[in-house]
This record gives structure tokens, sequence and C-alpha cells, in this order.
């Protein structure tokens, strides 16, 4: 019985240990703080006490403007990859019917000429009132699209603008980058006010351009373009 009881008791004694051993293994990993949020401005005295963490931070703001100027230009060029291939196909069917039209008229003033109707073009046989209401037909085809080439191109006027103006701000930016790094270094040597105050200055300025880029949509084209069918005109069903 004593034997049985020693036993108990080691177990008990063993149990409560590696209950102490996870409670300590748990207690091991607390939980990080919080990164501390990044400040949205400084001082003068600040940016005199510290040139090198203003520089720092002022890098950070311009690297992160420079490079939301960028993801606008790269959707740009995509939206503008997918209105040339909607452009290429409404000018490939504008010129199909433009140049049946044109043959539509050439033998339909033949037939007059010669007083000989029926009329072809290629496999299709017209009457006088036919080739009349085809012809009406492609020409309205033709006048309700002309408008949407003018569209596309004002559309793509409006990307150029843009994309110039993203690109003049990205180089702006990095011009200001350098000068604010050799402004920083003369208020590390002398902790000009002046040199500081033109720094604020400059800071201002970045913060005038984040606005305005913040307030700029990723696609110029507010107003989608008139949606054209998919795919090439089906000119036999005009014929038909």
């Amino acid at each position: 019985m004593t034997r049985f009881m020693f036993i108990l008791a080691a177990a008990v004694v063993l149990a409560a240990l590696a209950s102490a051993g996870c409670d300590r293994g748990t207690k091991a990993r607390p939980t990080p703080p919080p990164r501390p949020a990044e400040r949205t401005s400084w001082t003068a005295q600040e940016i005199a006490a510290d040139p090198s963490g203003y520089l720092e931070w002022s890098a950070r703001k311009i690297e992160q403007q420079i490079a939301e100027r960028e993801k606008k230009l790269a959707a740009m060029s995509r939206r503008r990859s997918e209105l040339e291939a909607k452009r290429k196909m409404l000018d490939q069917n504008i010129d199909d019917v433009q140049n049946i039209r044109r043959r539509l008229q050439e033998a339909c003033q033949r037939a007059e000429d010669e007083d000989r109707w029926p009329t072809r073009v290629g496999e299709y046989a017209f009457t006088r009132e036919k080739a009349q209401a085809v012809l009406a037909q492609t020409q309205q085809y033709v006048a309700d699209r002309e408008p949407l080439r003018k569209t596309y191109e004002e559309f793509f006027a409006r990307m150029d603008q843009m994309g110039d103006s993203l690109r003049g701000d990205i180089n702006e930016l990095r011009r200001l980058r350098e000068r604010m790094a050799l402004d920083l270094e003369q208020v590390r040597l002398s902790q000009d006010m002046n040199k500081i105050e033109q720094l604020r200055q400059t800071e201002a300025q970045i913060e005038s351009m984040s606005r305005a880029v913040a307030s700029m949509s990723n696609d110029p084209t507010a107003l989608a373009p008139p949606k054209e069918p998919p795919g090439r005109v089906n000119i036999d069903d005009m014929l038909k």
C-alpha cells in the first residue's frame, strides 16, 4: 500500500510540473507591441533636432507618392490597350461596310446605265428596291459609328494628358527629394532656421501633390464609350 501511495504521489508531482512547464511556455511568447503610427508632420524644432529622421520620413512619403503615380500609369496603360483593341475593331467594321457600300453603289450605277436589273455584288443579286434598302442600311451603320471614332480619339487625348501629368509629377518628386537631401545637409551643418523653413515649404508642396493624385481617377474615361457589338460585322447579314 505504501508503494502504491508513493507512485501516485510521484505521478501527481510530474503532472503538476508538466502543467507549470506549459504555462511557462505560453507566457514566454508575449504579444508584440503594435508598431507606432507614422507621424504626419514635423515642427521646425523637431527637424533641427533630428534631420536624419526627417529625411527618412520625407523619403518614404515621396517614394509612396511615386509608387501611387506609377500604379495609376500602369492602370491607364491597361485601359488604353483595351480601348485600342475596341477602336481597331470599330475601324475594321466601318471600313468593311464602306467597302461593300462602295461596291454596291458601283454595281447600281452600272445597272442604271445599262438598264440591267437585278445587279450583282459577289454571290448576291439585288433588285433596285433591295439595293436602295442596303445602301440606306450601310449608310446609317457608318453614320451611327463615326461619332464613336471621335469619342475614342478624345479618350486617348485625355489619357495622354493625364499620363504626361503623372510622369511630370514623378520627375518633380524626384527633384524635390534631391533638393531636400541637399537642404538637410546644410541643416545638419548650420542648424539654419531659414533652411528648415524651406524644407517645410517643400513638404507642403509634396502634400499638395499628394492630394491632387488622390483625387485623380485611375481611369480618365469617366464616361464609357458606346458599346459596339463584339466581333467583326457580318456583311452577309446585311446583303441577304
